[in-house]
This record gives structure tokens, C-alpha cells and sequence, in this order.
């Protein structure tokens, strides 16, 4: 099963179980990570939440879609 580890603003860290095909967003809403409000709903208009993966973990992971582009262009 996968783990996500949030950070919170003061370094504190968390990590919960994940499942597979979730949103990092909806396991954060499901575990109760204090600071993920969620507002948009996941559908990536807040830009609150940011992830950072580490590079070695590139290679799995699918092509960014077109709105993923826009909205971390948008958050530069």
C-alpha cells in the first residue's frame, strides 16, 4: 500500500496510508492532515496544495496532463 507524508508550514511531518488511485487531497481529507481545507474540491483551482517528488520516483509516474501544467505555471 502506498504512504504520502505531508508537511505541514512548520516542518512537521505526517504520513498516512494510501490507496491506490486516490488523490493525494482525498487521502489528506480522509486521514484528517490538519491544513488540507480542500476547498476546489480537487479540481485543482485552489493551488493550495503543492507536492514535491522525490526525483528518483519520476520514471513512475504519468505524463503531466495539460491543467497540472497550467496550474503549476500559475503557482511560479
Amino acid at each position: 500500500m502506498p504512504q504520502v507524508t505531508y508537511t505541514d508550514h512548520l516542518g512537521g511531518q505526517r504520513t498516512v496510508e494510501a490507496n491506490v488511485g486516490d488523490s493525494v487531497m482525498e487521502t489528506a481529507v480522509r486521514n484528517g492532515v490538519p491544513g488540507i481545507v480542500a476547498e476546489c474540491g480537487g479540481s485543482l483551482s485552489c493551488a493550495t496544495c503543492h507536492v514535491f517528488v522525490d526525483p528518483a520516483d519520476f520514471a513512475g509516474l504519468p505524463p503531466m496532463e495539460d491543467m497540472e501544467d497550467e496550474m503549476r505555471r500559475a503557482a511560479e
